[in-house]
């Protein structure tokens, strides 16, 4: 392929191979004809006469690659000379290539790191009125590690919720739920999973869970749609609603309940008694989403919007630990406030209740 082609000195001591976005960051931090650089356009298949004439010219060769060492490892069949694959679990960055040629003298001393920016940016949140919240905060006051699936519900891995501990990819959260419960059998995981995953890819996963036996509680976030994408529709939102409580049960599920999930209280006892129940449990947390049904309950209601009384409150810091991008404290009274952005779910009035004043939010506008 023409676009795979060597760079720099005839001979040098380094040879190092690259591709993707990783030549960028090489680019920004090498020290010009310090080493060869291969760089791959078109990684696969791997251009061994390319690189056998880069090893010929060198005395070491590293590669450079995300994730797990593909190419180290085929290249290491066929060439003898490489001496380590630089690798990130992550993203490669400027400073992580510099990190990895520390010490090979072949870094610009002239290039100086970048000013950390202000930490001014607040994490990525469910938005205001969020059927998922409810929900995932209840699971956080029951302190059982949370398995998550590609959605909306990757959001509550952030502060402040803080609940979701791992996420792998569509329709895993069932069996990496499974999976734990095999290695802690005195446990019940709890694994979150949305609607449109389900139906993609979570009925094998919760079927195979019944017919081997696990133990766990399965919570399908049933808000009509694909949301965190831009609101596609799914085989339960095209005029024929597929009834997923029919679904779970003809699955072998004995265990199962639907909620509001703007009911907190409904929440946290129906998290109770699937994590009392034995065998497979099934929670379908049902509201549509906020951003396709604004201000909308499941029971077709409009929710009023909702503002502090400050001088009522005893700054127990529950509505805060929601993670509501409308709730935030106020640097003049030091309580919580909120916004103009508050859609009226009446989750955090909900989670504030044990506070020993009865009334610490107070409806300000009906819709």
């Amino acid at each position: 392929f023409p676009g795979n082609r060597i760079s720099g000195p005839r001979r040098a001591r380094y040879g190092l191979i690259v591709s993707g976005v990783s030549q960028s960051y090489l680019a920004d931090v090498l020290d010009a004809d310090a080493a060869r650089v291969l760089k791959l356009a078109m990684p696969f298949p791997v251009p061994l006469r390319l690189v056998r004439e880069l090893a010929d010219s060198v005395d070491e060769l590293l590669v450079f690659e995300e994730g797990g060492a593909v190419r180290d490892e085929l290249l290491r069949n066929h060439i003898v000379k490489i001496a380590g694959s630089a690798r990130s679990y992550g993203e490669w960055s400027p400073e992580a290539v510099r990190e990895a040629l520390k010490g090979t003298g072949l870094v610009r001393a002239t290039v100086a790191a970048p000013a950390p920016l202000p930490d001014a940016t607040p994490p990525a949140s469910l938005c205001p009125g969020c059927p998922h919240r409810a929900i995932s905060f209840a699971v956080k006051q029951l302190g059982v590690p949370l398995v998550g699936d590609i959605g909306c519900s990757t959001l509550t891995a952030f502060q402040p919720l803080d609940v979701m501990s791992t996420a792998l990819e569509m329709g895993a959260s069932i069996p990496m739920a499974e999976g734990s419960h095999y290695l802690r059998p005195d446990s019940k995981p709890i694994c979150m999973i949305g609607d449109g995953t389900f139906l993609h890819s979570g009925v094998p996963g919760l079927l195979g869970a019944v017919e081997n036996g696990a133990r766990i509680t399965v919570l399908i976030l049933d808000n009509d749609g694909i949301a965190m994408t831009g609101q596609q529709r799914i085989a339960s939102s095209r005029g024929r609603r597929v009834d997923l409580e029919r679904l779970v049960t003809s699955l072998g599920v004995e265990h199962l309940e639907t909620i509001d999930a703007h009911d907190y209280e409904q929440c946290r006892a129906s998290l109770q008694r699937a994590q009392e129940a034995a065998g497979v449990s099934v929670i379908i947390v049902r509201d549509p989403c906020v951003l396709a049904h604004p201000r909308m309950k499941s029971d077709g209601a409009l929710g009023p919007r909702y503002e502090v009384d400050s001088d009522r409150c005893t700054q127990c810091g529950q509505c805060l630990d929601l993670g509501c991008p409308s709730i935030s404290l106020s640097a003049s009274t030091g309580t919580p406030m909120i916004d103009d952005s508050c859609v009226g779910c009446g989750d955090c009035i909900q989670v504030c209740n044990p506070c020993p004043v009865q009334t610490r939010v107070q409806q300000l506008t009906a819709a």
